[in-house]
């Protein structure tokens, strides 16, 4: 048994050995740069999931926004079909449907393209055919195009100009 006058005796010995005072110091700088690399790890790893909660929430508002896609799709079948009887039935009923659903369409975040004698966008326009009239311009709209929150929902159907004569009439000179 050591007795506590020994064991002090012991330590004061210790402390006046450098080779012990080395090796504690090589010690407290490993611990210390160990708990420094945990510490930025843990931080790191905070980040991580932050940034996956932010992404996270990101896509859920994304999804619900975008839910809803496909029954829009549907509707402006509906939408189209009104507007074709619409020309031809001039009803102030019929009219007030067709607007109301345009309302409630555009509430959900659907917006028409805007394509009128406009220069053909591959990427919101559809050509159907080429006619004669302006090169690559949009001559008429044969079925109208959506945006859903700023994305292509349904493209414009277009008939765009090719400029000059037609085949047509190059072949009958």
């Amino acid at each position: 048994m050591i007795y506590p006058a020994a064991k002090n005796d012991a330590m004061k010995k210790d402390k006046n050995n450098p080779a012990i005072n080395i090796n504690a110091n090589q010690q407290l700088n490993s611990l210390s740069l160990q708990i420094e690399e945990l510490d930025n790890k843990w931080k790191r790893a905070l980040a991580d999931y932050q940034n996956l909660e932010k992404r996270v929430e990101e896509e859920k508002l994304s999804l619900t926004k975008f839910l809803n896609a496909a029954l829009i799709e549907k509707l402006l079948v509906v939408l189209d079909d009104l507007e074709r009887a619409q020309v031809h039935y001039r009803d102030k009923g019929l009219a007030m449907v067709v607007d109301k659903l345009r309302l409630i369409l555009h509430s959900e975040g659907l917006k028409e393209i805007d394509a009128d004698k406009a220069d053909f966008d591959p990427e919101t326009m559809d050509c159907v055919d080429l006619v004669k009239g302006q090169d690559n311009k949009v001559v008429s709209i044969v079925e109208r195009g959506y945006l859903l929150h700023d994305r292509v929902l349904r493209p414009v159907k277009v008939k765009v100009g090719k400029g000059g004569l037609s085949e047509d009439a190059h072949e009958g000179k």
